[in-house]
């Protein structure tokens, strides 16, 4: 079995029922999201248990995401849980096209509070793989935490991959093409969309952005 750690945040997504704007929605469908929740559930599903380096709050929403992880058979070792801060909450809407907007409440909640050192260089040394979701990148300590985590994870040797998941609105300024393309110097692999290709992201890399949209190809 190959040793893979993900890392990134897991939170609450409330979907609408229907199709409607957020102003007229009245009725919500809580599920457990985050990109890197989602990756580290797809890969115990094949057979490949990660570890999932990741901070939960200590309220029901915490709660939930922990027994959903764990009984979709995610290995809790590197699961935090923060009796200080809430669990991160996004509200959905979708379009007649079904596509999505986010309204994002995540003022210092739990995903937002790692730790850089968390992972100790003993249990880095035997991963294999890691992975790591960009919307952790939006706040401090979780950035520096997880920056830390790459460097230290490619020094030992380790495959790195880096998912961007572009959420601009989570960023200050130039911090999200700033601090993706740190990620990206240390990544082996980058998977990303074509929504996630904020201008400027991909300026002197060596890339075709046509490659990065299914749909393009």
């Amino acid at each position: 079995m190959t040793e893979i750690l993900v890392t990134g945040e897991a939170l609450i997504d409330f979907l609408p029922e229907g199709e409607a704007d957020l102003v007229d929605t009245e009725t919500f469908h809580r599920r457990a999201g985050g990109a890197p929740a989602n990756v580290a559930v797809g890969l115990a599903r094949l057979g490949e248990p990660p570890l999932f380096w990741t901070r939960l709050a200590e309220d029901p929403f915490g709660d939930h995401l922990t027994a959903t992880l764990t009984g979709n058979g995610v290995r809790p070792d590197l699961i935090e849980r923060d009796p200080e801060a809430d669990t991160t909450l996004a509200f959905v809407s979708l379009d007649p096209d079904a596509d999505r907007a986010f309204s994002f409440h995540r003022n210092g909640t739990a995903d937002t509070r790692l730790q850089p050192g968390a992972v100790g260089d003993d249990a880095l040394a035997e991963i294999e793989w890691v992975h790591a979701g960009g919307v952790v990148l939006a706040d401090e300590p979780s950035r520096s935490a997880t920056i830390d985590l790459l460097e230290r994870a490619r020094d030992a040797g380790a495959v790195v991959s880096f998912d961007p998941n572009a959420r601009p609105e989570l960023f200050a300024g130039d911090d999200l093409v700033t601090t993706c393309r740190r990620a990206f110097g240390l990544a082996d692999v980058v998977k990303a969309s074509g929504e996630d290709l904020v201008p400027g992201l991909l300026d002197g890399v060596d890339a075709d952005p046509a490659r990065a949209d299914p749909t393009a190809l």
